[in-house]
């Protein structure tokens, strides 16, 4: 590291949406859409695909010995790990170089460098991808609420609010009990029997199982 050389951003990294369309010919392609600052997983995405564009801030300062070159790396039990690479010849002035690509969840580095000495680096930028919404409020994606709101008891009955009455933590077999679903956060209706405000209530009778 005693030969590293960073010449203070001679480049800047943008990351923007990537947007998908169809050429004339018919074929896919991607352009850049809005840029962006904070990075979050979709639900139901494995990886967050964005465009990249790195725009020249002083070209004359990025003289490699063959191409410029985009390192993406993320750390991995603590250990960096390269994700992509991508090449370019010496950019000219007022050039932008671009491509794009997906990134996983958690802390990822950016660096244009010198493709054929990566202690020569033109620009740096380090970003964090934010897990899903759902992983991040429930853990399960089959499930996309806050398990901190809501509460589930079992009780012979509810009144006309919506609250229990008489929660009872023994269950007798054959005896029939109301599993009520209290929740602070509007759900949609999951087909279960009685729905207000988010809340359902359910009726079931235990079985024992021989066995």
């Amino acid at each position: 590291m005693g030969n590293l050389k960073v010449d203070a951003q001679a480049c800047r990294i943008q990351l923007h949406e990537c947007v998908n369309s169809k050429s004339p010919e018919g074929n896919l392609q991607s352009s850049p859409g809005k840029e962006v600052n904070d990075f979050m997983i979709s639900e139901g995405e494995h990886a967050l695909r964005m465009y990249i564009k790195i725009v020249m801030n002083d070209y004359k300062k990025i003289n490699p010995k063959n191409k410029v070159q985009l390192l993406v790396t993320t750390i991995e039990r603590g250990n960096e790990v390269e994700i992509h690479q991508w090449s370019w010849y010496t950019p000219t002035k007022n050039e932008t170089l671009s491509t794009d690509c997906y990134f996983p969840e958690g802390e990822i580095m950016l660096k244009v460098v010198d493709a054929d000495n990566h202690q020569q680096i033109y620009a740096t930028r380090k970003i964090i991808i934010k897990p899903k919404l759902a992983k991040a409020r429930s853990g399960n994606v089959d499930f996309p609420y806050d398990r901190t709101k809501f509460k589930i008891w079992t009780c012979k009955n509810i009144d006309d609010n919506w609250k229990p009455i008489q929660p009872v933590s023994k269950i007798k077999v054959g005896e029939c009990i109301q599993l009520f679903f209290e929740s602070q956060e509007l759900l949609k209706n999951l087909g279960l029997i009685d729905f207000q405000d988010g809340s359902c209530l359910l009726q079931f009778f235990p079985m024992l199982l021989s066995g």
